[in-house]
């Protein structure tokens, strides 16, 4: 019997899939990727573009709680997937007062609500690949090296899109893509591409796997509403025994199966 895997995947456009044109996004190809491997993984794309970790905060509680209440009492396994930041420290983060230091915090809260309850994998956002965002450049990375130091904190695999994507094959997927900050359906390949071959990924897989046959567990949820958004607080952090190091993407062979800044 094939077991019922299901994961959700929260963030913005780049995890959404804005500017593949075969409609698949990251979370299709990774899906893609897990059937042809005979794995049936049923995939909720839950990312929404232009939004940022405070609009991430504030609504993965609702949005998760229907999807695990059609969860089977046993045989079944939830992971979550995150990848979000670069409009934190764009226009978005901007017009809503986020700073680096915000916008942290807010990162700090919401994995270690997630953190212990369910196998979880945390992808940076892209390098910017064109004009569009050249300009914040620096401080996506420094967001995404805040983001490495929070999952270390946390034993949350997390990984480091950037590496994978240094080269001329991910600018030229972004300069075809729709708008010079979103990649063509070749971009969003090489994100998939990037994923699937980290170690973390899986790793991730095999969690679920565990869960399903039994041999592993999960706490359940551990967040009852909302991240907090206003100033800082401390949330408490549980173990998650299951957790790889953090790690970057090493480059390698690639799969072949909105407007504005905003991602």
């Amino acid at each position: 019997m094939t077991n019922d895997i299901r994961i959700c995947f929260f963030g913005e456009s780049y995890l959404q899939g804005f500017g593949d044109t075969t409609g698949q996004g990251l979370p299709g190809r990774l899906t893609a990727h897990e059937a042809a491997h005979g794995r049936m993984v049923t995939a909720y794309n839950m990312a929404i573009r232009g939004e940022t970790v405070r609009d991430l905060a504030r609504r993965w509680p609702a949005e998760l709680a229907p999807r695990l209440a059609t969860m089977p009492r046993s045989d079944a396994a939830l992971g979550l997937v995150f990848l979000f930041g670069t409009n934190d420290v764009s226009d978005n983060g901007l017009a809503q007062g986020l700073d680096l230091a915000a916008a942290l915090d807010l990162a700090a809260r919401l994995m270690a609500g997630v953190q212990g309850c369910w196998p979880v994998l945390w992808l940076s956002t892209p390098p910017p690949g064109g004009s569009g965002l050249d300009s914040r450049r620096v401080a996506i990375r420094a967001l995404v090296d805040g983001h490495r130091r929070i999952a270390g904190r946390l034993a949350i695999p997390f990984i480091d899109l950037w590496p994978a994507l240094a080269g001329d094959a991910w600018r030229q997927a972004v300069a075809d893509g729709p708008d010079g900050v979103h990649p063509a359906a070749a971009g969003h390949r090489l994100m998939a591409g990037a994923v699937v071959r980290h170690a973390a990924w899986p790793t991730f897989v095999s969690a679920l796997e565990s869960v399903c046959a039994g041999t592993a567990s999960t706490t359940g949820p551990c967040a009852t509403g909302p991240v907090a958004t206003g100033p800082r607080a401390t949330n408490p952090r549980a173990t998650n025994s299951r957790a790889t190091p953090v790690a970057s993407a090493a480059a390698g062979p690639i799969l072949t199966s909105h407007s504005g800044s905003s991602s």
